[in-house]
């Protein structure tokens, strides 16, 4: 078979369930799917480990500094970081998912896609 026949689209995606982050003054629970394109005639030797894309998305929550900032901000900058990380990403899309709180008694979510 001809590995260069048609044309090629690679993705991956993964969950990060019960993530805790303080915002503004009350833990809150995330959940967030993260979905990636690879860059075309990526190398088998590459690719990019998504335990370690997922340990930074965990640090990025665990010292995210502006506790008040909005969900969509967060996740905005948090695509960022992971674009600017992982080169071997033509794009990604986090969907955050904040459950209910005293201070926003409403399921929410954030989705944010940023490309290359």
């Amino acid at each position: 078979m001809d590995s260069t026949a048609g044309s090629l689209v690679e993705e991956y995606s993964f969950l990060i369930e019960n993530l805790k982050m303080t915002h503004p003054t009350e833990l809150v629970n995330l959940n967030i799917k993260v979905r990636y394109h690879f860059v075309s005639n990526l190398s088998d030797s590459a690719y990019p480990d998504f335990r370690d894309i997922a340990e930074d998305i965990q640090d990025f929550i665990d010292s995210y500094p502006e506790k008040s900032d909005y969900w969509e901000v967060i996740n905005k900058r948090l695509t960022l970081l992971v674009l600017d990380t992982y080169s071997e990403l033509q794009d990604v899309t986090s969907e955050m998912e904040i459950s209910p709180s005293k201070e926003d008694p409403y399921y929410s979510l954030s989705v944010v896609t940023r490309k290359r």
